[in-house]
């Protein structure tokens, strides 16, 4: 079948990339109904399929009112991609309440591997919401931001948030990702689900991309496979359409030895084992992303996806072949732009490190918000390219209304894990900024209440004594 077709050639496409460990976590409650109703949970899970390395482990599990195996975490291969594939018609919008801290348990129970790095994707549209009531939904709340977020850095995993509405918990879900070095986003609707679900993966998942320039792409002679993906928008999505570097024109209904096409809700894609050289180009769309397996690989080493403002932010890349760093390549320039909104901020030049195994710079401070770093690596005929979403925030507090939907009051401030070391012969020395260990140091007790929070109470319940005390002597003032 030319579906299996595919499958085995992204395996091939990937399989030379390093492993991953990868965890979903895809809310199943009700109300999905109304914030993701083209159900696009769906077609984001069979794209983790077609994109995970071969060597790779992986398992999906859907919450709600409980949380269920979708898939069973495992090695992924072909059987996994084919399981995944069919599994995913079972995501539903049909649970009455959302558990998120069973969910993130049942995804942080399987053990680490210091041979892959641990992700967790969460994708949810609400907030906490247990039969059991308010007091039972603060207490869990609690409990994430102190006993799981914990488990999630003692076992070095990043959690990356996806907030599929404005009514889901943003305060809750910026914390975890902040503290696990991991990735926040907030979406306005279900439609950004699949470009935001591909800037999660292009964090979790190792991956090298040809970048595109009006329409056009070079393929160099390093480059094994390609997958090129075009997103769909509203509205009509016409065909994606190649040009190659000879000529031929490639559509959805060529029939090339090497050559697979996917069409699905939210893009579709191809994928080319040994593709031609030189200049590629798209006709009539936009691809978005072309990923490519290659001896060349452009890495960006330890780069936080959310941070606070006034946390320095290093940009550290490293150019390997077949896994190891290059210390000289004639002509190569790095660059980085940081984009917001579609446009260019700053553009800046990279500078060698003085061990020559690499590039780096210190991005500026940036105000609170969300932002697109874009990191280019060019030579002779080689070029690469690496996105990365980073959001900035500032210290937040999560305001509680009195419901038996809302939160306990939070005020939350926690940097990212730490920053890529920079060589200091060639950037100025700035203050260390706290690591994610030290910032969840603060006590919490038993009963899931962090101290600030029993000093509140313990602080109302003296006011009160002291106020009954007042009355009482006013009284016998008056009798004597």
């Amino acid at each position: 079948m030319r579906f299996l077709g595919l499958v085995a050639g992204l395996t091939l496409a990937l399989s030379s990339l390093a492993a991953s460990d990868l965890r979903v976590l895809i809310d199943v409650s009700g109300s999905m109904k109304a914030n993701d109703p083209e159900s696009l949970r769906r077609p984001a899970a069979e794209l983790i399929a077609r994109l995970l390395p071969a060597q790779s482990r992986a398992g999906v599990w859907l919450f709600g009112t409980d949380t269920r195996t979708l898939v069973n975490y495992g090695n992924v291969d072909d059987d996994w991609r084919s399981a995944t594939l069919t599994q995913a018609e079972q995501i539903s919008s049909a649970d009455q309440f959302t558990d998120i801290e069973n969910a993130l348990s049942m995804g942080l129970a399987p053990p680490t591997s210091a041979q892959r790095d641990c992700h967790v994707i969460l994708v949810t549209d609400g907030l906490i919401d247990l039969k059991a009531g308010a007091a039972a939904i603060r207490e869990s709340r609690a409990r994430i931001e102190s006993q799981l977020t914990r488990q999630a850095v003692a076992q070095d995993c990043r959690i990356h948030t996806l907030g599929l509405s404005s009514n889901a918990d943003l305060a809750l879900l910026s914390r975890l990702a902040q503290a696990t070095g991991g990735l926040s986003a907030s979406l306005s609707g279900a439609a950004e689900l699949i470009p935001v679900l591909i800037n999660a993966l292009e964090i979790a998942l190792p991956n090298n991309q040809l970048p595109v320039s009006e329409g056009r792409f070079t393929v160099d002679d390093s480059v094994k496979q390609q997958t090129v993906i075009a997103l769909k928008g509203d509205g009509e999505n016409p065909p994606l359409v190649l040009r190659s570097p000879s000529g031929r024109v490639i559509t959805p209904e060529s029939n090339i030895p090497g050559i697979e096409y996917e069409d699905t809700a939210g893009y579709q894609l191809y994928q080319i084992t040994d593709p031609e050289l030189g200049e590629w180009t798209v006709v009539g769309n936009q691809a978005d992303r072309v990923f490519v397996e290659s001896q060349l690989e452009l890495a960006l080493i330890d780069f936080p996806s959310t941070v606070e403002v006034g946390q320095p932010i290093n940009l550290v890349t490293e150019i390997k072949r077949d896994g190891t760093p290059i210390t000289a390549m004639p002509g190569l320039r790095v660059s980085a732009t940081i984009s917001q909104d579609g446009a260019v901020l700053q553009t800046l030049t990279l500078t060698a490190k003085g061990d020559l195994t690499g590039f780096q710079a210190r991005l500026p401070e940036l105000a609170a918000g969300d932002y697109q770093i874009s990191v280019l690596a060019r030579a002779a005929q080689i070029e690469r390219k690496i996105d990365r979403s980073l959001r900035v925030i500032a210290i937040q507090a999560a305001a509680a209304l009195e419901s038996d939907t809302t939160q306990a009051i939070t005020q939350f401030k926690a940097p990212a894990r730490a920053d890529a070391s920079v060589d200091t012969s060639t950037q100025p020395a700035s203050e260390a900024s706290a690591t994610p260990a030290e910032v969840l140091a603060a006590p919490v007790l038993q009963s899931g209440l962090t101290l600030s929070q029993w000093l509140w109470a313990i602080g109302g319940v003296l006011l009160a004594i002291i106020i009954a005390l007042a009355f009482w002597l006013a009284r016998a003032e008056k009798k004597s």
